[in-house]
């Protein structure tokens, strides 16, 4: 990417002035998550080139990463205008459609990988974690939080039910990567 002085804003983020002329593989398909212009900020460039492979949580302009274990605990003390982002296998630029969103005082912004970007209430998302973690505990496996419960842990069924309820949310699909 080259350097720019420009008042164009980033095609990515839409909300910082571009610095860089974007360019990516001839293999990147993802052109339809990205406004006009061609061109990114810095942050974007940085995240776009080192960071699809890693967890972070992007506060302000300073992303930072978050290990597996870290990531809970990030989800549920999320800081208003911050966004989190839940890697699958790392190799897509999952990010690109969420880089424009951040988190308020009654939502959290989640991202995932495969799922694309979520708001969810704090309250429903807290309740979503305790779930997650309770299912991963009883069940022993995470699994279950997003293809549902096994004939034989129906023993569970309070449980189960709720795991049926909520398992194809793209919310509890991220959480499932992070429990």
């Amino acid at each position: 990417m080259s350097k720019l002085e420009s008042t164009r804003l980033c095609s990515v983020c839409g909300r910082r002035p571009a610095t860089q002329k974007m360019s990516f593989s001839d293999n990147f398909a993802g052109y339809d998550k990205l406004y006009g212009g061609g061109y990114v900020c810095g942050v974007c460039a940085e995240l776009i080139r080192s960071w699809r492979n890693k967890h972070f949580i992007l506060v302000g302009d300073a992303p930072r990463e978050l290990k597996r274990e870290e990531l809970l605990k990030a989800v549920l003390t999320q800081p208003p205008d911050s966004l989190i982002y839940v890697k699958s296998m790392g190799r897509r630029l999952g990010m690109l459609s969420c880089l424009r969103f951040s988190a308020t005082e009654k939502f959290a912004a989640l991202c995932g990988e495969d799922e694309g970007f979520v708001y969810v209430d704090r309250a429903i998302l807290s309740k979503l974690v305790d779930l997650a973690q309770t299912a991963v505990e009883t069940l022993r496996r995470k699994t279950a939080l997003v293809e549902g419960c096994r004939a034989g842990e129906w023993a569970h069924r309070e449980l189960c039910e709720e795991v049926e309820r909520w398992r194809r949310s793209p919310v509890m699909s991220i959480l499932a990567r992070a429990v």
